[in-house]
């Protein structure tokens, strides 16, 4: 969120700039915490399917990720937040478990 927040922080200057700096990353807290699958920690809110579920993610991680570049963030910052995106980003088991149901990955202990 932090990323998100930063990215609206330096786009505009004025009353724009707290309203998207405070207000993106809540609305990203709220989608995130809203639509939810079954047994993730409480019941849903808004049940999704766990393909709809990892479309937020990878929507929320990729504009974390975009964003912080696009805010002008150093190459270390950079990194961190590709790192981040690559391994915990798409809740990372969620998708290697998707990937082998359906075939497309072979079991290779990937934790």
């Amino acid at each position: 969120m932090y990323f998100i927040g930063r990215w609206g922080w330096t786009q505009h200057s004025g009353i724009l700039r707290y309203l998207l700096g405070i207000g993106l990353p809540l609305l990203a807290a709220v989608i995130w915490g809203v639509f939810r699958v079954p047994n993730d920690g409480g019941a849903p809110i808004v049940r999704v399917s766990g393909m709809l579920r990892l479309l937020i993610e990878i929507i929320y991680f990729g504009f974390a990720t975009w964003g912080l570049f696009d805010a002008g963030a150093g190459p270390t910052h950079g990194l961190v937040a590709t790192l981040f995106f690559i391994r915990l980003g798409p809740t990372g088991n969620m998708a290697l478990t998707f990937a082998s149901r359906k075939g497309l990955v072979n079991t290779f202990n990937i934790t």
